[in-house]
């Protein structure tokens, strides 16, 4: 009995081996796969933050406005032809533009070295670039009107420095003005008011000039100042009293004549 048990564990033990034995084999260089994770269903990595649009950018030029010149300028004080200029500019120079006037004048970027100035206005030439941006500066501040004693029309704006370009003479037969002896632009009596050179240039004055005539006729043909009256040689004329001749030509005429009662108060420390 004992016998019969033993062969049966023995022949169940080989009947497991044998099964065991018959399996599918696997080869050992085969990696065994990995099992599935929870990153496995994830999308793939994007730069964009969920839920929200991916930025895209696009690059503008924006081009400075410039002034291109088709012909020869002038480049004057203020944007219009009765303001003084200050340098001319050839065809084809090209300035930055740093103002308008709206009326097609230009305020331009400029570096003069002979008088210093930084910028002028130009009434012309081809624009490029954005002048939407562009500022729209006031009228220049400091300039004296100089007017047409004929019609009383603004025919030019000097700045204080400039008015010494000229010998203002006093209009004796209005009140507050002086005309210039210079013409300036073709008008003949240009005229500047006290009033309105006072309060843009309080410290300038018209330096005094005394009356230079032609003895023959005793027409005033100009004017000197005082120092200038010390440039010339004056002699005492002997046929008429208080009156100085110099021995030189003056002013177009061959005896120009000063008059003491006229010279004193204008100049009271000359002595011919």
């Amino acid at each position: 009995m004992r016998k019969t048990l033993t062969n049966l564990i023995l022949f169940f033990l080989l009947l497991v081996g044998t099964s065991a034995c018959s399996l599918p084999g696997r080869d050992a260089a085969t990696p065994l796969p990995e099992p599935p994770g929870a990153d496995d269903n994830l999308p793939p990595p994007t730069d964009a933050e969920p839920g929200l649009p991916t930025p895209t950018f696009t690059l503008t030029s924006i081009s400075p406005p410039m002034l291109t010149l088709d012909a020869n300028y002038f480049c004057n004080h203020g944007p219009g032809a009765n303001y003084t200029d200050i340098v001319d500019f050839p065809a084809g120079t090209i300035l930055p533009i740093i103002g308008a006037n709206g009326s097609g004048w230009w305020l331009v970027a400029i570096n003069d070295e002979r008088t210093h100035h930084t910028e002028c206005w130009i009434g012309g030439g081809i624009v490029s670039g954005d002048v939407t941006v562009l500022p729209y500066p006031t009228l220049p501040g400091g300039f004296v009107p100089v007017h047409d004693e004929s019609n009383w029309s603004h025919i030019i704006y000097l700045d204080c420095t400039e008015l010494d370009r000229y010998r203002w003479i006093w209009n004796e037969a209005s009140s507050g003005e002086y005309v210039s002896t210079t013409p300036i632009l073709g008008i003949a009596r240009p005229t500047i008011i006290y009033d309105e050179w006072i309060a843009v240039c309080p410290g300038w004055f018209p330096p005094p000039v005394v009356k230079v005539h032609d003895e023959a006729t005793w027409a005033v043909v100009g004017y000197l100042t005082c120092g200038e009256l010390e440039t010339y040689t004056w002699t005492w004329n002997g046929a008429s009293s208080g009156e100085y001749v110099t021995d030189v030509s003056l002013f177009g005429s061959d005896r120009p004549t000063i008059y003491l009662g006229e010279v004193t108060p204008i100049c009271p420390a000359f002595s011919p």
